[in-house]
């Protein structure tokens, strides 16, 4: 599914063009940075992929961070509507695996950038862009749940539930990257991740 890059209201033709080329060189290199992997592209790679020149790549982009960043940022406005549907403040088993099962519908039909980002994610160097979504993520979890609302706060009575805060959506990431995957363990993965969640939102409401 490509990027729907939003234009500005009452845009000129050389506005539109610009969102327009950008959108379809972020289209490139998320198919690059899918099939061969982020720290493996290079500009030159992109520049190629997108019918262009490297030098037309640099008045859009600075590098391959900052397109990085603009595939996360569409990637987590997605994730972060999906936030709506889940019921707070205290959401009961039932209502998180039905949540769940949305989050993976997403997951699924947006199943390059989600790799991408989940995998670059959990890795030991991930990208500040990547860093930035995650944290976004879980600050929209805040507006909605107590438990994450109660992490988010950084006094030191809440560390524990800071701590666990972070073990459950890295633990809802992986079961969601091994279901983009079509894993053969990805159910009991996702029922391992309901579960904590589930836990989580309870014991730390």
């Amino acid at each position: 599914m490509e990027a729907v890059v939003p234009l500005p209201s009452n845009p000129t033709l050389q506005s539109a063009r610009k969102a327009f080329a950008r959108a379809h060189i972020c289209q490139a290199a998320r198919e690059l940075f899918f099939r061969q992997g982020y720290g493996a592209t290079t500009f030159d790679q992109i520049a190629n992929a997108a019918g262009t020149r490297r030098t037309t790549l640099y008045s859009h982009f600075r590098d391959k961070a900052e397109i990085l960043e603009q595939i996360a940022d569409e990637y987590q406005d997605g994730l972060c509507a999906m936030v709506d549907l889940l019921h707070g403040p205290v959401p009961d088993r039932d209502q998180v695996q039905a949540w769940i099962a949305e989050i993976v519908g997403f997951v699924r039909r947006e199943r390059a950038p989600a790799t991408l980002i989940i995998g670059l994610g959990i890795g030991q160097d991930t990208p500040d862009a990547i860093q930035r979504t995650s944290e976004r993520f879980a600050q929209t979890l805040a507006t909605h749940i107590s438990a994450f609302a109660k992490a988010a706060n950084r006094a030191p009575e809440n560390a524990r539930a800071s701590a666990w805060a972070k073990v459950v959506l890295r633990e809802l990431s992986l079961a969601c990257l091994q279901a983009a995957r079509d894993d053969s363990n990805s159910e009991d993965a996702l029922a391992v991740a309901t579960d904590l969640f589930a836990w989580f939102v309870r014991e730390h409401a």
